[in-house]
Parts: C-alpha cells; structure tokens; sequence
C-alpha cells in the first residue's frame, strides 16, 4: 500500500489533476487486493462455520457429562438405600466422568489444534 499523503495542497489544476491520479490508484490497488482475498472467503466461512459447529457439539456434551456427574452423585448421596441401585449409580457416575474426560481432552485439543485461546 502507497503511503501517499492525502493531505496534498491542490493549488492549481495540474496539482488537482495529480491528486485525482493518486487516489484513482490507490483505489485500483485496494480493489485488487479486495478481489484477491475474496476468492479465500467461502472456504473461510465453511472453517469457521465447522469451528463453530464442533465447539457447540464438544460444549453440550461436556455440560451434559457435568450435569450427568452431579445428578449421579446426588443419586448416590440421598437415594441409594438399595444396593443394586447404588451400583447402577455409581457405573452411571464413572460412565458420566469418562464422558466428561474424553470430550474435555477434545475440546483441548481442538482448541490447540485450531490456535483458539480462551481471551474474551
């Protein structure tokens, strides 16, 4: 990019003229950088709609793993005077905690692997 000063003094037609060629090219210039990137912009979009997309999907299964590990645990805690019950509790909670393991290590990794940090 030029770094032209647009801050020229047109004082007459010439230096008028001069301005006007100026601007025409850097305008020229912009266009065909603007036209150049334009053709990466779907394949851009589909990335960042797929990133979007698996974040979502690893996100609701973490939370649902969570919420999984919780209610299991309270299971275990207030309700379980039953002691087939309470093994179905606690295979339920360390099926639940694998779950949650797995898709966390995931999302780390993809997180990783596609350069995101947690910065808001």
């Amino acid at each position: 990019m030029a770094n032209d000063n647009l801050n020229i003094s047109i004082e007459n037609r010439q230096s008028l003229d001069v301005a006007i060629s100026r601007l025409r090219t850097r305008i020229c210039e912009r266009e065909d950088r603007l036209a150049a990137q334009l053709v990466f912009l779907p394949g851009e979009a589909l990335k960042k709609l797929l990133k979007t997309i698996t974040f979502a999907f690893l996100a609701k299964k973490i939370a649902g793993s969570g919420f999984g590990i919780i209610k299991q645990l309270l299971r275990l805690v207030f309700k379980s005077k039953q002691k087939n019950r309470e093994e179905h509790t606690k295979e339920a909670l360390i099926k639940n905690t694998k779950t949650f393991s797995v898709f966390t290590a995931i999302t780390a990794l993809f997180k990783k692997f596609t350069g995101q940090t947690n910065k808001k």
